[in-house]
């Protein structure tokens, strides 16, 4: 939990470094620039070519804001289970990030030969493919070998990481015997 909470302090100090725009809304000690307006606004699902939509997200984003200042004087920022349900979405989004980065990596370094192709047509040619010919699951034959070779790229990537890290554990602790 210490990790998020200095993410999120780097992350104030980096973001306070920059000049910042004048602020469009200011909400007491709340400034927003019109690009975060704008931002929000887009993602918003309100129809972004109406006026009223915009005069419409205006007083939600301002209600918005005075219910999330209110909820930091009285001290909710810092519940426990807020900062946990924090902590769960901050490790599951960059294991998101991580794991796609390296799923990205390893398909560039992926080939299938058409020896491996025509081998595995042969040992599996009656069994899976019912005596159709190679021509016509080619095509299937190469994203099975892809994925089974990005799976085992993944394995003896997980592994590697595995074997540079200490990693400690007390089964007895978890409530599970050791093997």
């Amino acid at each position: 939990m210490p990790k998020i909470l200095l993410f999120i302090l780097l992350l104030g100090v980096c973001y306070g470094c920059g000049q910042r725009p004048p602020a469009a809304i200011q909400i007491g000690t709340i400034a927003i620039t019109k690009d975060e307006f704008e931002r929000a606004f887009l993602n918003s699902p309100l129809d972004h070519g109406s006026l009223q939509a915009r005069r419409q997200f205006l007083e939600l984003m301002i209600n918005k804001k005075l219910v999330l200042k209110e909820a930091e004087r009285r001290g909710m920022d810092k519940d426990p289970k807020l900062l946990q349900d924090l902590q769960m979405f901050w490790e599951t989004n960059l294991m998101k990030l991580a794991l796609s980065a390296e799923n990205q990596r390893i398909a560039r370094q992926i080939t299938v030969t058409p020896a491996e192709i025509e081998a595995y047509y042969s040992q599996h040619a009656q069994s899976q493919f019912m005596g159709k010919p190679l021509q016509a699951v080619q095509g299937e034959i190469k994203v099975v070998l892809l994925k089974s070779k990005q799976s085992r790229m993944f394995k003896d990537w997980v592994e590697a990481l595995r074997q540079k890290s200490a990693i400690v554990i007390d089964y007895p602790a978890l409530g599970i015997p050791e093997q």
